[in-house]
């Protein structure tokens, strides 16, 4: 009986935190997940509209990524946000707009 007790005391102390490690959960949330595979389907379906020659249709998928991927890129850390170059140029033209408008304008 002690035998028993000592065994499944053994079993119990090494085996279940032995299965723990396999029962983990991604660290990617669920969100994010979803979240990638529409892009991945969209852009086979972006390959299905090239091969019928629909551009409309093409680029309504093209269109419904990037948004995608910028909802990603808010909501997941671990994405980069595909319109951050746009993002960084669209202000230094608004800087270089303010900046040229005080200058010919002579506002200071």
């Amino acid at each position: 009986m002690r035998l028993a007790v000592i065994a499944a005391a053994l079993v119990l102390l090494f085996g279940v935190p032995a299965a723990a490690q396999y029962n983990q959960a991604k660290n990617e949330p669920r969100e994010c997940r979803i979240i990638t595979k529409q892009i991945e389907r969209y852009g086979k379906d972006i390959e299905r509209a090239q091969d019928r020659g629909n551009e409309l249709w093409e680029r309504s998928l093209e269109d419904q990524i990037v948004r995608l991927a910028s909802r990603r890129a808010e909501r997941c850390p671990g994405y980069p946000d595909p319109l951050a170059t746009q993002k960084f140029y669209a202000k230094v033209i608004d800087l270089a707009a303010k900046a040229a408008w005080k200058y010919f304008t002579w506002e200071y």
